[in-house]
Formats: C-alpha cells, structure tokens, sequence
C-alpha cells in the first residue's frame, strides 16, 4: 500500500509578515512565533515562495532546504531568488 504524503507545511521567512491566502493573519504559538501551516497550492503559494517571503518546512518547524549534503547550512532564500530571476552563481556558469 502507498504511503501517504504528509501536507507541506510553510513558515513566513525570518523577517517577513505574510498573511494567510484569505487575508487573516498567520497563526502563532503561544510564545508568539509563526506556526507551520498548510497553504493551498496555488499562485499566491508559488508567489510567495519565488519572493522568498514563505518557506517550506517539515512537521518538527526545520526546513528541508536548511542542511546541505554535507550538512552545511544553506539559504534557500538565495536559490529560490536564482531560480526565479534565472541568475546563475559562479559554480553554476
């Protein structure tokens, strides 16, 4: 039997106020930081994420795109902008 894909969750990126599609103001824990939250799949999502404004994470609040193969941390701001724009890095010529 297939497993079931758990619903991507996504955190406003340090820094950003991001308000939910609907426009009611992103959900808080009770220390007041943004909680990982489902977003349809849609053009504000796909939106949202080119500007580097949404970030995707796991259930635990991590983002995936954080570690690097080596366990380098990355800034998944930075390769979202550069797929978006189409700017390419000095190892990607």
């Amino acid at each position: 039997m297939p497993e079931e894909k758990a619903e991507p969750l996504f955190l406003p990126a340090k820094g950003r106020v991001v308000p939910l599609p609907d426009g009611r103001a992103w959900p808080r824990d009770a220390d007041g930081e943004p909680k990982p939250s489902p977003v349809e799949n849609g053009s504000y999502l796909r939106r949202r994420l080119r500007d580097g404004d949404l970030i995707a994470v796991e259930a635990d609040g991590k983002s995936p795109a954080e570690e690097g193969s080596e366990g380098e941390k990355k800034d998944s701001r930075t390769s979202g902008r550069q797929a978006a724009t189409g700017t390419k890095t000095e190892t990607g010529k």
